[in-house]
């Protein structure tokens, strides 16, 4: 083996990744999967550690084992323990998905038109869909109201035709609600009541301005008391009363939700997507997704954002290719899409441009 490589070579030498790495009880796989390798869980330590729990120990094939984090997530050949688990690959090999590119607006100060001004190499949109971001859940004194303010407001009341102008240009347009430091969020829901009022409210207004989905952003909510199968139970009444429109959800810190069922429901089955949005955790999407993977979440319905604010367009790039080469359908998003955003976006994306006279 040489380090640095002067001559120009004819082949390259490839390895292929697991394929879904998934941790199952027992010392076997399931029917369509095999033991990771001694020799992959070497080369592939860090995305194979970051499946495992902390300070688990896992079979792998022909009585190797495996360290969770907690161990320093180190390998041994010979594993003469009776362990509880095994770290398994999928033997069905992943298909491509198709995956959208997805931009947050924040309507306060940028022209949600902005996501349509952009446009790939050959000429088709680059933004699948875009989310106003954001409208509100405040509390009246007895329940949780959905709030327009000022900007969302003329948005929808006064200026639809940016809204349906990017629908025209075949670009989705979901509502993000998020919590107003104020008794109610989504989290806040106690019973069926109140959680199914809420969600008929959401309905409502997507009907009424001719919406796309609603986005789930669980922050700055002051309840008195959070429960936590609030937002299974909101979710299971808003996907009944819109089957076929856009349920997503920004995720972070948020994984008690996903464990808890309500009338045998769980939160990840009412999602159509759900973007991971630790934007300070760098340009590893598996190790940020992985965790709502091991909670049942379908891999077809996760992505990984980065945002203009936080992260560099260079790790914004990595985590878009991460998320296509781990055939993610949830996409790449990008928080903060702005009037100023061409370089950033051409960075991630080689080849996007601006539509002349488009941005405002």
């Amino acid at each position: 083996m040489t380090s640095n490589e002067s001559r120009q070579l004819s082949m390259t030498l490839c390895k292929s990744e697991p394929s879904a790495p998934h941790v199952v009880s027992g010392s076997s796989c399931a029917s369509d999967a095999s033991p990771v390798t001694y020799l992959e869980a070497q080369i592939y330590k860090d995305e194979l550690c970051s499946v495992l729990g902390d300070w688990e120990i896992a079979n792998l094939a022909d009585n190797a084992s495996m360290d969770g984090n907690g161990y320093g997530c180190g390998s041994r050949k010979n594993e003469i323990r009776e362990l509880g688990s095994t770290l398994c690959k999928s033997d069905t090999p992943q298909e491509n998905v198709s995956a959208p590119k997805v931009a947050y607006v924040e309507v306060n100060s940028n022209n949600l038109g902005n996501a349509g001004c952009f446009t790939e190499i050959d000429g088709s949109q680059l933004f699948d869909i875009a989310v106003i971001f954001a409208a509100n859940i405040n509390y009246d004194g007895q329940k949780a109201v959905l709030h327009f303010n000022g900007q969302v407001s003329d948005l929808l009341n006064n200026n639809l035709s940016t809204v349906q102008d990017l629908q025209d240009k075949g670009t989705k347009v979901v509502l993000s609600v998020l919590g107003n430091h104020q008794n109610a969020g989504w989290s806040c829901f106690a019973d069926e009541q109140s959680a199914d009022d809420f969600a008929q409210q959401l309905k409502d207004a997507v009907d009424q301005y001719g919406l796309d989905g609603i986005d789930i952003d669980d922050e700055y909510s002051q309840c008195s008391q959070t429960y936590s199968d609030s937002l299974v139970k909101v979710t299971s009444a808003l996907r009944e009363k819109m089957p076929n429109k856009i349920i997503s959800k920004a995720l972070w810190s948020d994984t008690d939700a996903f464990q808890a069922e309500w009338n045998r429901k769980k939160l990840g089955d009412q999602l159509t997507y759900g973007w991971e949005m630790s934007y300070w955790l760098g340009s590893s999407c598996t190790s940020r997704i992985q965790k709502y993977i091991n909670l049942g979440v379908d891999k077809s319905k996760l992505g990984v954002g980065a945002s203009t604010v936080m992260n560099g367009a260079s790790t914004a790039s990595a985590l878009a290719s991460c998320n296509e080469n781990n055939n993610l359908g949830g996409g790449t998003m990008i928080f903060n899409v702005t009037k100023d955003s061409s370089s950033y976006l051409s960075t991630i994306w080689p080849g996007t441009s601006a539509v002349p006279s488009c941005l405002k």
